[in-house]
Parts: structure tokens; sequence; C-alpha cells
């Protein structure tokens, strides 16, 4: 089995307000113009790397961003592909194969003004999601 994301949700980010995509090993996003197929692809990306998000990729800029991201396939032997460090990091979270993990980023307001992002990197561990900041 490849370890592949499988499953991506994505909350108010530029054009999507509330998105679930379920991909496979080939996935074509397909639809019109302007219809938010090229901004499931940067929510990936943002899920990945974690940059700073102005509000230009915000779809409602008083609200957090949210994307949720699920892994499958992890094994013992595709956690050895990542150093001792990493895989101590990663291992209590996974599941079954499984690693459900999410980045949010969101902007405290204070008297009215934009003070502070907040970014942070959370994962599952099967009962309660967990703030991580070793990703961020």
């Amino acid at each position: 089995m490849t370890v592949r994301l499988n499953k991506v949700s994505i909350t108010n980010f530029r054009s999507c307000k509330s998105t679930e995509a379920f991909l496979r090993p080939y996935t074509a996003l397909v639809g019109y113009n302007n219809a938010g197929k090229s901004n499931i692809i940067l929510a990936i990306k943002w899920l990945l790397d974690g940059s700073l998000l102005s509000d230009a990729d915000m779809y409602d800029p008083q609200k957090s961003v949210r994307v949720e991201g699920i892994i499958e396939g992890i094994t013992d032997d595709t956690l050895t592909l990542l150093s001792e460090e990493n895989q101590q990091k990663i291992a209590p979270f996974i599941i079954d194969k499984t690693l459900r993990f999410a980045r949010k980023q969101e902007t405290e307001v204070v008297d009215g003004e934009k003070s502070k992002v907040k970014k942070a990197l959370e994962v599952f561990d099967g009962t309660t999601w967990k703030k991580k900041t070793w990703w961020n």
C-alpha cells in the first residue's frame, strides 16, 4: 500500500466555505471556471507547508481557516524514512496506518482591529485533537 492523502476537508479557505474532497490514486478535478479546483490544490499545499495566509486567502476574514487531511498507508517501514526524532513525534498519532491532522489559522481582533495571527497544527490521537508546535 502506498502512503497518500485520502481526504481533505476545507473550511473558510478562498472560495471553499466548507468543502470535502476524497482523493484516490488518480483524482481529476473537473469543473467550470471559478468552481474552486485550484483552491482545493492550494488548500492542500497550505495544509502541508503552513505558510502564512492573507485575508484574500479567507472566504470570511473574520473566521478561522481550517484544512484537515487524512493520510493512509503509513507503516513501520515508511516511518523508518523519517529521522528518529520525527518518528517519535508522529508515531503516537498513527492509528490503523492513518494520520489525521489539521492546520488552522485565525486572526485575533482586539478593539475592532486585527492584532495577532494564530497558527496551529493539530493531530488527532483517536479521541481528541492535540495542538502541536513542532510542525509550525
